[in-house]
């Protein structure tokens, strides 16, 4: 071994000690809990963060993408979802018999309704998320029955949306939170896994100074944690006894 390799290898030691951990493997694509492919749709985000520099639509388009990679799983454009919205009268989701109305309009398996809760674009930057995922039907993810997109529309502009609605359960199925700040430790960590399978020249301080300069590739590293955590907040939510006893009990001739 020459000096040289061990200098290499002296250096990656003292940056995994540096952040109390190994050094990073790739992050893997996120998998789909569900039973064949299923189709979602992501709402423009609402902004809770108090910064009036949010772009919402930029954010849910992240969060699109990311579900887009996932295996299993495909969406449909945020702006066909804003356009949805405007034909049922809604200017935001602020119930959940109205995800379920835009749900069943959309003709998609999964809703994620959620909001921005922190947001500071600045090196190093911070942005929070909230998401809710709303589904209808069988409860592996796939869409129930049909209802008259009329009665849906005039149901949404009905104080809570609660007249003419289908029978579903109004919550939603996962519902999930994440603050990520940059400057944390911990953070440092998963941006680092995540630089070297998305990160546009491999890993290094370098890279990781390319996505805390810039919101937008921060945003992509936060949607990709975010999706990841739902996928696995529904798997669970599938694995629970209560789900198990329904999904057999709906296989019963």
């Amino acid at each position: 071994m020459t000096s040289k390799q061990i200098m290499l290898i002296a250096l990656g030691l003292g940056a995994a000690a540096l952040w109390g951990c190994a050094v990073p493997g790739p992050v893997d694509r996120a998998i789909s809990p569900y039973g064949g492919r299923r189709v979602v749709a992501v709402v423009p985000l609402r902004n809770e963060s108090g910064s009036v520099h949010v772009d919402a639509l930029r954010a849910a388009d992240c969060l699109s993408a990311e579900f887009q990679r996932v295996r299993g799983l495909d969406t449909v454009p945020v702006n066909r979802v804003l356009a949805t919205m405007q034909s049922l009268g809604l200017n935001q989701i602020d119930t959940p018999q109205h995800a379920h109305a835009l749900r069943e309009r959309l003709g998609v398996d999964g809703l994620v309704v959620g909001s921005v809760t922190a947001y500071d674009p600045y090196d190093p930057p911070t942005l929070g998320l909230a998401l809710e995922l709303y589904r209808g039907g069988r409860d592996d993810g796939g869409t129930g029955s049909n209802p008259d997109p009329r009665a849906l529309s005039r149901a949404s502009r009905l104080p809570g949306g609660a007249s003419g609605m289908p029978e579903l359960d109004p919550g939603p199925t996962s519902a999930i939170a994440g603050h990520y700040d940059a400057s944390d430790p911990e953070v440092g960590v998963l941006l680092d896994a995540y630089i070297v399978a998305r990160g546009p020249d491999g890993s290094g301080a370098m890279t990781r100074r390319r996505f805390t300069a810039s919101i937008d590739l921060y945003t992509e590293f936060v949607s990709y944690q975010l999706t990841t955590r739902l996928m696995d907040a529904e798997r669970l939510h599938l694995r629970s006894p209560q789900n198990r006893r329904l999904g057999a009990a709906s296989s019963l001739p």
